[in-house]
């Protein structure tokens, strides 16, 4: 890892290090004649503080403390704490959202665990059915601290903070220019990684500015490249059973109709599997119904996606009086993501029994068999994931003696366009199959390009997920005292407006294509609220934590 720095960045420490326990520990700013404590927002509550001392559990890491993980990656951070448990999800290969990544905590999963950034809800992820944040977007240069209210919070944040909530705050101030390479290379072989960020700032009186330019490339984990991730040829388990290049076969009455909605009827069979004839001997897997051509149909596809990120982060502020403060903040960024997934294999391809291509061919016993083949060399399946994301924030902050009143006003917008090489019309390769154009028992098929044309379809899928928000909250201190201190409140107003699309092409749609998945999807919401908050310290005695 090697680290530039031109100038050092000014940075803002609310706490030490990650640990379990909510310690008290005020924000001090200082100079040569006087401290003055500094009161601050803490995630779970709306009512400003001096310290991060709150009654919900909220653990700090900072950003010193990201940078001793060594990771280059939001989702991967997160996914050593102790509450990232069942429920969460990374950019893994063979996924319908291979560039999404998530974050779920007390096992309730990722929809139920808000992700906020700067306190504020962004548009969720498109390609993840708007269920969700997308930690892949977040710049890691960008992020100064991570608060992680590890309780539920559904009181104050709504039904998807069940779970807890993540509130990744981002930087503010930095004065210079800074540069940041950071290369990884595992030991065990695939998935090198390779980041670059650009970091310029200036802080005065009146302003400051802060840009963060950050380019990051992971490369793929492939099946094959790490021993403990391959399969062992000597279990059945470590392969797929049924489904080979060169196939296998089984006798059928007659071959069954399709149904209304495009599924077949049960077949009836007549007798056990039989592998093809060309399956290599130690590729034989055995089973009750007899023996059958197994494969490790892992081996050359990804585990891990090749990735490619590139981010722009920008925050603003300027002081328009002494009290009044106007901030702008943008995260815009690119991310292409492809991943190699299994052949497709063929669930209801049956040859009949005057056919060529029919091992009982010629026979006195012939008869029509179902085939189960995978296309290997045909349709291997590549995805791309090409994201593109907006995320806009302007407002004005308020500071009186008599308390602070926050307003702004956010559009955010994530749009994905996804493509994947090489699905399958299934009545059109029936149809090669049945002209003996193509054999399914044979690597490729022994086909022409001309036929193989004829029955693989390339697959898109357009996924949009849009929030347009504003709100206002003023939060103080009440002219009344408790034993335990002043009484604090907030009160204020949210609205916000949510979009989601997701569509798939006209082939997919009908249902004509093997392989594909689910179906098209839109929707909005529209919500307002209000919310009134108290704090209500009863007593000056703080209960020990440990």
């Amino acid at each position: 890892m090697m680290n530039l720095s031109v100038s050092k960045a000014v940075r803002f420490a609310l706490f030490g290090g990650a640990a379990a326990a909510s310690l008290s520990l005020p924000a001090v700013q200082a100079n040569e004649n006087e401290q003055q404590l500094e009161r601050i927002e803490v995630t779970g509550s709306r009512i400003k503080r001096t310290d991060m001392e709150s009654a919900l559990p909220v653990t700090v890491m900072s950003s010193e403390d990201i940078a001793k993980t060594g990771l280059t990656d939001v989702s991967a951070v997160l996914a050593q704490m102790p509450y990232n448990t069942a429920g969460s999800f990374i950019s893994d290969a063979g996924s319908s959202a291979s560039n999404h990544a998530s974050s779920g905590m007390r096992g309730l999963g990722s929809n139920r665990t808000l992700t906020l950034i700067n306190g504020r809800r962004i548009a969720p992820s498109a390609t993840f059915g708007a269920d969700a944040t997308n930690l892949n977007l977040i710049p890691m240069d960008a992020i100064e601290r991570i608060e992680i209210l590890r309780d539920g919070a559904s009181a104050i944040y709504g039904s998807d903070a069940i779970g807890g909530v993540i509130n990744i705050i981002l930087k503010k101030n930095y004065d210079g220019l800074g540069f940041d390479l950071k290369f990884a290379n595992p030991t065990q072989g695939g998935r090198d990684e390779m980041s670059a960020s650009m970091t310029f700032g200036n802080t005065s009186d009146k302003s400051s500015s802060l840009v963060i330019i950050e380019h990051k490339k992971f490369d793929p984990l492939k099946g094959g490249q790490r021993e403990h991730l391959t399969a062992n040829w000597d279990k059945a388990y470590g392969r797929s059973s049924l489904y080979a290049p060169e196939g296998t076969w089984r006798p059928v009455a007659a071959r069954p109709g399709k149904k209304e909605d495009g599924t077949f009827e049960t077949p009836s069979y007549t007798g056990d599997y039989v592998p093809g004839k060309d399956c290599p001997a130690d590729q034989i897997v055995q089973s009750k119904d007899g023996p059958r051509c197994g494969y490790s149909m892992f081996d050359g596809t990804d585990y891990l996606p090749d990735q490619t990120k590139d981010s722009l982060f920008s925050n603003l502020t300027y002081k328009i009086t002494d009290n009044l403060e106007w901030f702008g903040q943008a995260i815009v960024m690119r991310d292409k993501s492809t991943t190699s997934s299994t052949a497709l294999w063929t669930p209801n391809l049956y040859i009949a029994a005057d056919n060529p291509l029919n091992p009982t061919y010629g026979t006195a016993g012939a008869t029509e068999v179902q085939a189960y083949h995978r296309l290997t060399g045909v349709a291997d399946r590549s995805t791309t994931f090409k994201s593109d994301v907006v995320d806009v924030v302007t407002g004005l902050n308020l500071e009186l003696d008599a308390g602070s009143l926050n307003w702004y006003v956010q559009y955010s917008d994530q749009q994905v366009d996804i493509s994947t090489d090489s699905y399958v019309f299934e009545d059109n390769l029936q149809q090669a199959v049945d002209a003996g154009l193509y054999n399914p028992f044979v690597l490729g098929g022994n086909a022409t390009q001309a036929t193989l044309d004829s029955f693989l379809h390339t697959a898109t899928r357009q996924a949009d997920s849009k929030t347009t928000a504003t709100a206002i909250s003023w939060a103080a201190l009440a002219p009344i005292a408790l034993p335990g201190g002043d009484i604090g409140y907030a009160v204020g107003a949210e609205y916000q407006k949510m979009e989601f699309s997701d569509r798939r092409d006209a082939q997919q749609a009908a249902g004509k294509v093997l392989g594909t998945y689910g179906g098209d999807s839109a929707g909005e919401r529209n919500y307002k609220a209000a919310f009134v908050e108290l704090e209500l310290p009863v007593t000056s005695r703080r209960a020990k934590r440990s």
